[in-house]
C-alpha cells in the first residue's frame, strides 16, 4: 500500500519488548498499544476498563483515517469505523472469532482469501441476509514468484544436517494431527514395500521442531506433540526416518522446499486457502494434497497430485510415482499459480477492496427458514464433496451414511424433497438430519 501512496497505521495488541509506535516500512505505522490479554486464551479476556480503552484508541484511529481495515475480522468493535467504510479480511472459517465477525459483518465489506471462503460465506449467510453486490470481494493469497526461485540447496541440507544421499520428503505443518503428521508417518511405513530396499533406506521425513533445537538433538525435553510423534514412529518401525529439524525461516523457504523430492499436505484441516502446496510447487517441488477445503479446489485436479482425505495407501503410491519418475513440477502448472496467485494481482484486489467507494449495505434479513417443502430443492454445500471414498464434510469427516450415499446421483443432477423420496428409500426425517448435520443445503423456490 505504501508504493501507491498510502499511509497506513496498523494497531495491534500490547507488547512489552515494543515501544508505543515504530515505523515499520516508509509510510507503515505500527502502533502495538491495544491492551487486550497477551497471555494466550481469548484476546477479549480483560478488564472492561481495557475494552473500553481499546474502543477509544481505535474510535480516535478509525476518526484520523479514510478506511478501516480489520485483519482476519477479528475486531468486536466494528462500531468503532464510525461511519467510514469498514473492511473486513476473512483468512479462516475455523476460529471463533474470525466466524463471529462474518456473521456480524453488518455494513462491512468482507474480503474472502479464497473462491472456497467467498463460496461458504454465500451459502451460510444466505439461510438468514443477502449480501449486496459490494459486500463480498474475493482476492486470493497472492506469491512473490521470485521469492520462490531456489538458490543454494546444498547449503540448506548442510544446515539441517541431512545426509548426502537423504531423499527427503517434506511435511512443512505443525506436527498437529489434523495437519496430517500421522497421515504422512503412515505414508512413510507404506514405502517400504513399494520402494527397493536401497531407496527406501534413504528416505527422511523432514519435520520442523517449533522449540529452540539443534540438528542431531533427539527429542529429550520437547514438548507434545513431539513424544507422541517420536513414539507413533517407532511403533511403525520408521524413528529413522523421522528427521527433526529447526524452524526454517521464511526466507530461506525456497531453499527447504527445493531440497524436498516431495511435500505432503495431506491432512484435515480445514484450510481456507493453505500456502504450503502452492510455495512448494512454485520452487519446483511436487505437492500431494488431501482433498478437503480450499486444498480441493486451489488448483485443478489435472495440474496436480490429490488424494482423498486420509487415504494413506493412495498417497504413497502417488509418492511413488513421483520418486520413480524424479518429477518436478511442469509448465502448465506453474503458468496457472502464476496467474490466479501473483502477488501485483492480490494487491491490487485489496487496493479496490480498500478503495472502491461502492458502499456495502449490510442486506436485509431474509424470512426465518421454513421446512423443507416438496419443492425444495437440494444440493451439496461448497464445504462438502461427494468423493470416490465417500461423502466428505470438512467439518465433520466422512458422512458414513448409505442413505446418502444412495441419493448422492439424484442430488448432483439437481433434485427437489418431492422426486428425491420418489425414486429412493429415504424419509423427509433423513433428509432434515442431513440439512441439520451441514451435509446438504436447500433451496426454495
Amino acid at each position: 500500500m505504501s508504493d501507491i501512496g498510502v499511509r497506513t497505521v496498523v494497531y495491534c495488541g500490547q507488547h512489552r519488548s515494543h515501544a508505543d509506535e515504530f515505523e515499520l516500512w516508509p509510510g507503515v505505522t505500527v502502533r502495538p498499544v491495544l491492551p487486550f490479554n497477551m497471555d494466550g486464551g481469548d484476546p477479549y479476556q480483560a478488564p472492561i476498563y481495557h475494552l473500553a480503552r481499546i474502543i477509544d484508541i481505535l474510535r480516535r484511529g478509525a476518526d484520523e483515517s479514510d478506511a478501516v481495515y480489520v485483519h482476519d475480522s477479528n475486531l468486536r468493535f466494528e462500531f468503532i469505523a464510525s461511519g467510514k467504510p469498514l473492511v473486513r479480511g476473512v483468512f479462516d472459517l475455523f476460529y471463533p472469532h474470525t466466524l463471529a465477525g462474518v456473521i456480524q459483518s453488518g455494513d462491512a465489506r468482507l474480503v474472502a482469501n479464497s473462491d472456497y471462503v467467498g463460496n461458504c460465506i454465500k451459502e451460510a449467510l444466505r439461510r438468514f441476509r443477502t449480501l449486496g453486490d459490494n459486500a463480498l470481494r474475493v482476492v486470493n493469497t497472492g506469491f512473490q514468484e521470485p521469492r520462490f526461485r531456489p538458490g543454494n540447496v546444498n547449503q540448506m541440507r548442510d544446515r539441517l544436517r541431512l545426509p548426502e544421499d537423504a531423499l527427503p520428503i517434506l511435511y512443512p505443518h505443525r506436527p498437529d494431527p489434523t495437519k496430517g503428521i500421522f497421515e504422512s508417518l503412515a505414508v512413510v511405513q507404506l514405502l517400504r514395500k513399494r520402494l527397493h530396499a536401497d531407496q527406501f533406506r534413504s528416505v527422511r521425513l523432514l519435520v520442523s521442531v517449533w522449540e529452540d533445537f539443534e540438528p542431531g538433538q533427539g527429542i529429550e525435553g520437547l514438548g507434545e506433540p513431539y513424544p507422541t510423534v517420536f513414539r507413533q514412529a517407532a511403533e511403525l518401525g520408521i524413528a529413522d526416518k523421522l528427521h527433526l529439524h529447526s524452524w526454517v525461516p521464511r526466507h530461506d523457504m525456497s531453499n527447504y522446499y527445493a531440497l524436498g523430492a516431495a511435500t505432503l499436505s495431506i491432512g484435515t484441516f480445514p484450510e481456507a486457502f493453505g500456502h504450503v502446496h502452492v510455495e512448494s510447487m512454485l520452487s519446483g517441488t511436487p505437492a500431494i494434497t488431501s482433498r478437503v477445503a480450499a486444498y480441493r479446489t486451489t488448483v485443478p485436479e489435472e495440474l496436480a497430485r490429490k488424494v482423498d482425505p486420509t487415504d494413506v495407501e493412495a498417497a504413497a503410491d502417488q509418492l511413488v510415482e513421483v520418486l520413480g519418475r524424479r518429477e518436478r513440477t511442469g509448465a502448465p502448472l506453474q503458468d496457472h499459480l502464476r496467474d490466479k496467485f501473483g502477488f501485483e494481482r492480490m494487491l491490487d484486489g485489496y487496493s479496490h477492496a480498500f478503495f472502491d467507494h461502492a458502499e456495502a449495505r449490510e442486506g436485509p434479513f431474509t424470512g426465518v427458514s421454513v421446512p423443507v417443502a416438496a419443492g425444495t430443492r437440494l444440493r451439496i454445500p461448497p464445504w462438502a464433496a461427494a468423493l470416490d471414498s465417500g461423502y466428505y464434510n470438512d467439518y465433520s469427516g466422512y458422512a458414513m451414511d448409505k442413505r446418502l450415499e444412495e441419493c448422492l446421483p439424484f442430488i448432483l443432477a439437481s433434485t427437489t424433497v418431492e422426486t428425491l423420496k420418489e425414486r429412493t428409500s429415504v424419509s423427509e426425517s433423513d433428509i432434515l438430519r442431513w440439512l441439520r448435520n451441514g451435509h446438504l443445503l436447500s433451496l426454495n423456490s
